[in-house]
């Protein structure tokens, strides 16, 4: 990895969080997902709790089908472990690699996964629960990755090797990894919101924690954003089920009646 480099820059940290902290990275794949899933106590001890990769057997199936049993396996590992910690004084944090506007699987991937994870009676909901969103060129610069084609791979796996342990994990594969690599960005987001800031490499506190206004765009396009992820609500965010109302317009009732209004609890 390089060098660090003294990043003079603003920095600006978020209010400290008193709980106990899950991560849980998932790099998001139709042929191959992994994942892995950490806890970091409120001494900002971490510790690798499980990791892995799900594929769908069928590459036949459609799309949904095989979104929806990623996500069914997603839920379930996290399952087996969130029910072991007090939800008072437990949140989770999802790390998840941005999808490109451009990139319909994974998109489609990250919408119905999510909406597996979210489902009306999942246990998330006992949690406070957010999601960490950072991009493919993000998590390669913050992790010191240089490597393109072939050689990716296996420097992305050994690079994984210097946050977990070879022996306790010997079968790391390819898509595991990443898994590990998004699942050390929330386990440096997570020494931050407990206030352990020296814990955290400068160039990963600067992405993170810059407290830079950014303009892009023109016109009616135009955006300003703060430039740390944690900071920008496009990037970090929380899910809390809350009432939703659907408007539904029943075609025997004449145009111009008042539509019918139905709660839901998403």
């Amino acid at each position: 990895m390089k060098k660090e480099k003294d990043l003079k820059v603003s920095i600006k940290y978020p209010s400290k969080i008193n709980k106990n902290i899950i991560t849980m990275g998932i790099d998001l794949s139709l042929s191959r997902t992994g994942y892995s899933i950490s806890y970091t106590d409120k001494l900002g001890i971490s510790e690798k709790l499980d990791i892995g990769s799900i594929k769908p057997a069928d590459s036949s199936d459609p799309i949904w089908v095989r979104s929806i049993l990623i996500g069914k396996s997603l839920l379930d590992k996290l399952k087996n472990i969130i029910k072991d910690y007090d939800k008072e004084n437990t949140i989770i944090i999802l790390v998840v690699e941005t999808p490109t506007p451009m990139n319909d699987f994974l998109t489609s991937l990250n919408r119905l996964v999510t909406s597996i994870l979210f489902q009306e009676d999942s246990i998330l909901y006992d949690y406070e629960v957010y999601t960490l969103s950072v991009n493919a060129s993000t998590l390669r610069s913050a992790m010191g990755l240089v490597q393109r084609g072939s050689g990716n791979k296996k420097e992305n796996i050994e690079r994984a090797y210097n946050f977990i342990s070879r022996d306790m994990f010997p079968g790391l594969d390819s898509d595991a990894c990443d898994g590990v690599l998004l699942d050390q960005m929330g386990i440096y987001a997570s020494y931050i919101f407990l206030g352990f800031y020296e814990k955290v490499p400068k160039n990963i506190t600067k992405i993170l924690c810059e407290d830079k206004l950014v303009t892009k765009g023109n016109g009616n396009n135009q955006k300003s954003f703060i430039k740390g992820i944690i900071h920008n609500e496009t990037y970090w965010y929380s899910y809390s089920k809350k009432d939703r109302i659907l408007s539904i317009k029943d075609a025997k009732i004449p145009s111009g009646k008042k539509l019918d209004k139905v709660l839901y609890k998403v």
